[in-house]
């Protein structure tokens, strides 16, 4: 799934700026769906344009479109803005019709290599599981994970474990660990937000917000200098620990073998982590952090990735 480069400045003479340029839309879309499998597959590049997801299932008017049992697994992603969106928006012009959501979505060992705005957003979500996936980008990123409605959370049955992610988490009006420790019992664990910042209680300046649930890292991080706080806390699971304790702030802290080449999208086996990685082995199930890059790889090996052109032509009459 890939949108050709060469759109952005088409037709010729267009003004981007103007937006008179061809626009694109997601790479992969579900608006009525259940019971589909996304497997083994390659997308990107695209850009932000009318819309900006890789993936995403949006659904809405409640009782006529479906966005359920959605698995998600074993794909490279390269040079894409937001790796996946998943929500339900409802449909109020609809007479009857209430919010609906999406319900049972996994994304499971996907990687996103050159990833500009983050992992993703989530709203109305029932059942939503993130699990061993690794998303690399440039850092600063404010939108690693966002939910994006008011709380309390219309995501319930959340699963965010072993993942790599750039940016922070954030719901509206509530950033940092305030958007778990609001949601009703998520399950969480042993992931990284890569420069992310756990505003708790009040350091930078930030109000007095919940403290994140218990095991939102499963390891320490390398300490890094941080003005705000002298004594770092012994782990990450300390409910109270502060933000620049519990993340690594750089990705050469996170111990990737190629961050260079994976970030540009040109070698996504560098997004692996490297065997000097503090992350190797520190995964809920013992395994690493992130996504099984080389079973992803061996996954996608047989994909042809051809390019097409379409040429119009018009003869008088």
């Amino acid at each position: 799934f890939a949108k050709l480069p060469a759109w952005q400045t088409l037709p010729a003479g267009c003004n981007a700026a103007a937006s008179q340029c061809y626009d694109v839309k997601n790479l992969f879309e579900v608006k009525h769906g259940q019971r589909i499998l996304l497997d083994s597959n390659k997308l990107g590049p695209t850009w932000p344009a009318a819309q900006n997801e890789a993936i995403t299932a949006n659904c809405w008017a409640s009782g006529i479109y479906l966005c359920q049992d959605l698995t998600i697994t074993n794909n490279v992603l390269t040079n894409v803005p937001l790796v996946a969106v998943f929500s339900g928006n409802g449909e109020p012009t609809l007479p009857g019709t209430t919010v609906e959501a999406g319900v049972r979505i996994m994304m499971r060992n996907n990687v996103a290599a050159g990833a500009s705005q983050g992992y993703g957003d989530f709203q109305y979500c029932s059942g939503c599981i993130n699990d061993h996936n690794t998303v690399v980008g440039v850092l600063p990123n404010s939108s690693g994970l966002d939910f994006t409605d008011q709380p309390p959370t219309t995501d319930t049955s959340f699963v965010w474990t072993n993942n790599i992610s750039p940016g922070d988490s954030f719901a509206n009006a509530c950033p940092g660990g305030c958007a778990f420790a609001e949601m009703p019992n998520p399950v969480v664990g042993a992931s990284l937000f890569v420069g992310g910042y756990w505003f708790f209680p009040g350091i930078f300046g930030a109000p007095n917000l919940p403290a994140y649930p218990p095991g939102i890292i499963g390891v320490s991080s390398p300490v890094v200098s941080d003005t705000s706080s002298t004594t770092p806390p012994t782990t990450c699971q300390n409910n109270n620990a502060d933000a620049p304790w519990c993340y690594p702030q750089s990705w050469a802290l996170v111990g990737l073998q190629d961050y260079a080449g994976c970030n540009a999208g040109t070698n996504p086996a560098g997004c692996a982590l490297a065997p000097s990685s503090a992350y190797k082995g520190a995964g809920t199930d013992g395994m690493d952090i992130g996504a099984n890059i080389p079973a992803i790889l061996a996954a996608t090996s047989g994909i042809m990735e051809v390019s097409h052109s379409v040429r119009t032509i018009f003869r008088p009459r």
